[in-house]
């Protein structure tokens, strides 16, 4: 992770926080580039540091002993990664990897305490990313035991897209992994939205070509978690 110069596009939860905060709170802020595939952290570390991504996508993967591993929510610009953590005990709760690199904003998690312990309004707008980071994780319990891996990668792709138009870099071993699926299966499900025309990849580069008909391949989870999103941060 290194340091760049400038800002990118707004991020919701920062954008709140700066419209309550007296002193300026982007002036604690320090832009930073995430690549892709950085783990940002794992479970059980000290969290130091709040991230708001500006461009890039996180994504918050529950893991297991033997290396297996479910994704429980994705964040973009809606979001943040290490509030809550930072807020409450210290520590993360979980693996925190980069899906789609690019800015974020990352500031002490010192001045992030002190703005929630001043403003009403911030901690509202906390809460509310609290509500819908607990509603994916719900959502994603669910959607692991009962969906199809054709369902889930179509709705995983729509996350990703949503906050991060355009190609993404894509690997099945990576996809399995946040699927909790195994790769054949989601070789299998990649070929059949492939042959379906909803998308295409060659040599790790996915483009949705069809995104109606990849919204309608999808589970409604898809749907569920969208909405819950728009509802909170109206």
């Amino acid at each position: 992770m290194r340091a760049v110069l400038g800002r990118s596009a707004s991020n919701l939860v920062l954008d709140a926080i700066e419209a309550e905060s007296t002193i300026g709170f982007r002036i604690h802020s320090k832009t930073v580039d995430l690549e892709r595939g950085d783990v940002l952290c794992n479970a059980g570390d000290r969290l130091r540091h709040a991230l708001f991504p500006l461009g890039c996508v996180l994504s918050t993967l529950a893991t297991l002993a033997d290396g297996s591993s479910l994704e429980v929510n994705v964040v973009g610009r809606e979001g943040a990664y290490g509030i809550l953590g930072g807020l409450g005990s210290g520590e993360a709760g979980a693996r925190v990897v980069v899906l789609v690199g690019g800015k974020a904003a990352r500031v002490p998690m010192r001045h992030v305490r002190e703005e929630f312990e001043r403003s009403q309004r911030v901690r509202t707008m906390i809460v509310r990313h609290f509500e819908n980071l607990l509603f994916q994780m719900q959502q994603s319990a669910v959607c692991a035991a009962r969906h199809s891996v054709e369902e889930r990668l179509s709705r995983w792709l729509l996350a990703i897209h949503d906050r991060a138009p355009g190609t993404l870099r894509f690997t099945h071993e990576v996809a399995a992994s946040h699927l909790g699926a195994n790769r054949t299966s989601v070789t299998l499900a990649a070929a059949a939205l492939q042959r379906a025309g909803l998308i295409t990849y060659r040599r790790g580069v996915l483009s949705i070509n069809d995104r109606a008909g990849l919204e309608d391949s999808a589970c409604e989870c898809y749907r569920a978690i969208k909405d819950r999103v728009g509802r909170l941060f109206r």
